[in-house]
Parts: structure tokens; sequence; C-alpha cells
């Protein structure tokens, strides 16, 4: 599944493919980055869990003959995911810490760095959100960004 707390889908499409096995990723959630990755690891489709029974035996019928199932869901879901900068582990810290409200001096303090440097880190945030045609120039976003890109702590974990 692609839920939380399951195993990285590629991880787990990886380890069904190294047994010989074909993988049609099925799943209650339509995380559109989740999806992409598992088909980038060689899943060979997607159908959410609500398909009908005809729909799962087509997919199926399509996965065994190792053909790629393209449903109107997929197609969907895909064309509306948006390319994610990559970021490294530093800028997405001091962009979660900036988009959950801390000044530039506490982003600073909390990564143990200067305030100079931390706007470094969120200025090339903003270029590479910008490269890949988002743009995050203010703190809403940024938030904006993060969120949907998953930086951000759901409320209640931690």
């Amino acid at each position: 599944d692609l839920g939380p707390g399951s195993a990285p889908v590629d991880q787990a499409v990886g380890e069904l493919l190294e047994a010989g096995s074909r993988v049609l990723m099925i799943s209650a959630y339509d995380d559109a980055r989740s999806i992409k990755a598992g088909l980038e690891a060689g899943a060979l489709g997607f159908v959410p869990k609500r398909v009908s029974l005809e729909v799962l035996v087509e997919a199926l019928s399509t996965v065994y003959t190792d053909e790629l199932y393209l449903s109107v869901d997929l197609a969907s879901i895909l064309a509306a995911a948006v390319e994610t900068p990559d970021l490294s582990p530093r800028e997405s810290e001091a962009l979660r810490l900036y988009a959950s409200g801390l000044s530039m001096t506490a982003v600073a303090r909390r990564l143990e760095i200067s305030p100079h440097t931390a706007k470094e880190y969120l200025d090339r945030v903003r270029a590479k959100y910008a490269a890949v045609g988002r743009e995050a120039r203010t703190r809403t976003e940024l938030y904006a960004a993060a969120q949907s890109d998953g930086l951000l702590e759901e409320p209640g974990q931690s």
C-alpha cells in the first residue's frame, strides 16, 4: 500500500521485481509522487482500491502480459503531478522551519548556522522551485510548496 507507515514505494516495487513478480500498484491513496516513483521503479500500473471488479481484472490481465496499464485515473493523477525540485536535506529543513513560521534568525539558530547562510539556503530553495516552474517567493508561497511536497508535519505528528 502507498499509505502512511508503509515501505517506500520504490523499495517495495524493487523487492517484488527482484522476486520475479509483475507489479500492479493497488491503493486507496493516490499520491502522484508515490505512483510516479513506483512506475519509475518498474511497476506496470496503478489502480485505486475503489475500482470495479471489471477494471481490476483488465488491469491485472494487462500487467500479466508485461504491458503497462494506463487507466483514466492514472493518466489524470500523473497529469496533475507537479515537478518537485531536488532540495538538499539542509535546504529542505530550512524550508520546513521557515515555512512553519520561524524567523530567519530562528531558522539559523535551529540549524546552528548564521542567518546569512540560512538566507542562502532559502534563496537556493526559491531558485530551485523557479527552475521547475513553481514560483515560491513569499513565505506563503514557500509554505504552500512545502505543504504540497510533504515537507511539513501533519497536525498531531512529531
